[in-house]
């Protein structure tokens, strides 16, 4: 069943928008599974990996040294990325216990 909104801001369960509600929520994202990565590194590190700063790249094989070092980094911040897992990540977060939230995707 659809609980598409109605003009009259009331949603098709007829709940008002934004009205809590008793019943469970249930999502499903789909997207592109990516993983952010946050980590200090000084100008050396950048200038041997060919890195810029505030910069994007996709990885190669001269990188997995560098990967390493990330993963094994305490101070390293990795976060589910891509904006399909990140809108899931901030509606599981809003639902709290009153709903599930899924991701699926496919790396290729």
């Amino acid at each position: 069943m659809s609980h598409g909104t109605l003009q009259n801001g009331t949603t098709s369960n007829g709940n008002r928008i934004g009205q809590t509600t008793t019943e469970s929520v249930h999502l499903l994202f789909v997207g592109a599974p990516l993983l952010d990565i946050s980590v200090k590194c000084d100008e050396e590190t950048r200038r041997y990996y060919g890195l810029k700063s505030d910069d994007c790249i996709l990885s190669r094989k001269e990188h997995d040294e560098l990967f390493q070092q990330i993963f094994h980094n305490p101070e390293s911040h990795l976060a589910a990325g891509g904006s399909a897992q990140n809108a899931a990540r901030i509606a599981k977060w809003k639902l709290g216990t009153k709903g599930e939230v899924a991701f699926a995707g496919q790396f290729n």
